[in-house]
Protein backbone atom coordinates (compact mmCIF):
# COMPACT_ATOMS: atom_id res chain seq x y z
CA UNK A 1 0.00 0.00 0.00
CA UNK A 2 3.03 2.23 0.70
CA UNK A 3 4.07 2.48 -3.08
CA UNK A 4 0.16 3.19 -4.02
CA UNK A 5 0.02 6.03 -1.19
CA UNK A 6 3.97 7.49 -2.35
CA UNK A 7 3.61 6.95 -6.29
CA UNK A 8 -0.11 6.84 -7.47
CA UNK A 9 -2.89 8.67 -5.02
CA UNK A 10 -1.70 10.05 -2.11
CA UNK A 11 -4.92 11.76 -1.62
CA UNK A 12 -6.87 8.31 -1.49
CA UNK A 13 -3.99 6.36 0.09
CA UNK A 14 -3.96 8.85 2.86
CA UNK A 15 -8.11 8.93 3.08
CA UNK A 16 -7.70 4.56 3.14
CA UNK A 17 -5.47 4.77 6.30
CA UNK A 18 -7.30 7.27 8.41
CA UNK A 19 -10.93 5.07 7.84
CA UNK A 20 -7.87 1.94 8.50
CA UNK A 21 -8.75 1.11 5.00
CA UNK A 22 -5.50 0.18 3.83
CA UNK A 23 -5.66 -3.13 3.59
CA UNK A 24 -3.72 -5.26 1.59
CA UNK A 25 -5.94 -8.58 0.12
CA UNK A 26 -3.45 -11.55 -0.63
CA UNK A 27 -7.10 -13.64 -1.31
CA UNK A 28 -10.96 -13.98 -1.65
CA UNK A 29 -12.96 -16.94 -1.46
CA UNK A 30 -16.83 -16.49 -1.67
CA UNK A 31 -17.75 -13.18 0.29
CA UNK A 32 -14.49 -13.13 2.40
CA UNK A 33 -11.29 -11.55 1.29
CA UNK A 34 -8.00 -12.28 3.39
CA UNK A 35 -5.15 -10.48 4.72
CA UNK A 36 -2.73 -13.06 5.70
CA UNK A 37 -4.81 -15.22 7.96
CA UNK A 38 -7.53 -12.48 9.07
CA UNK A 39 -10.79 -12.66 7.24
CA UNK A 40 -13.05 -9.93 6.41
CA UNK A 41 -16.70 -10.01 5.70
CA UNK A 42 -16.20 -8.17 1.61
CA UNK A 43 -20.04 -6.37 2.22
CA UNK A 44 -19.50 -4.37 -1.27
CA UNK A 45 -19.07 -7.57 -3.61
CA UNK A 46 -16.94 -4.94 -5.71
CA UNK A 47 -19.90 -2.50 -5.75
CA UNK A 48 -21.45 -5.54 -7.20
CA UNK A 49 -19.13 -6.08 -10.03
CA UNK A 50 -18.88 -9.71 -8.37
CA UNK A 51 -22.71 -11.30 -7.99
CA UNK A 52 -20.89 -14.55 -7.47
CA UNK A 53 -18.25 -13.90 -4.96
CA UNK A 54 -14.55 -14.38 -4.99
CA UNK A 55 -12.89 -16.86 -7.22
CA UNK A 56 -16.20 -18.98 -7.29
CA UNK A 57 -15.71 -22.71 -8.20
CA UNK A 58 -18.35 -23.36 -10.91
CA UNK A 59 -17.16 -20.50 -13.11
CA UNK A 60 -13.58 -21.48 -12.39
CA UNK A 61 -14.53 -24.82 -14.19
CA UNK A 62 -16.53 -23.18 -17.10
CA UNK A 63 -13.55 -21.22 -18.19
CA UNK A 64 -10.98 -24.13 -17.71
CA UNK A 65 -13.51 -26.27 -19.70
CA UNK A 66 -13.42 -23.53 -22.72
CA UNK A 67 -9.85 -23.86 -22.31
CA UNK A 68 -9.07 -27.42 -22.37
CA UNK A 69 -11.45 -27.26 -25.63
CA UNK A 70 -8.92 -24.83 -27.31
CA UNK A 71 -11.35 -23.41 -29.96
CA UNK A 72 -9.88 -20.51 -31.52
CA UNK A 73 -11.62 -17.00 -30.53
CA UNK A 74 -12.71 -15.50 -34.14
CA UNK A 75 -14.77 -12.06 -34.56
CA UNK A 76 -14.98 -12.96 -38.30
CA UNK A 77 -17.97 -14.36 -39.75
CA UNK A 78 -17.06 -18.21 -40.34
CA UNK A 79 -18.31 -21.91 -40.62
CA UNK A 80 -17.74 -22.29 -37.08
CA UNK A 81 -20.61 -23.93 -35.18
CA UNK A 82 -22.67 -21.53 -32.73
CA UNK A 83 -21.11 -20.61 -29.62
Amino acid sequence: MQDFSSYINPWLGELLAKLRLDIDFQRGEGCWLYSGSTAYLDCVSAYGALPFGHNPPEIWSALQQVMNRSVPGFAQPSAMAPA
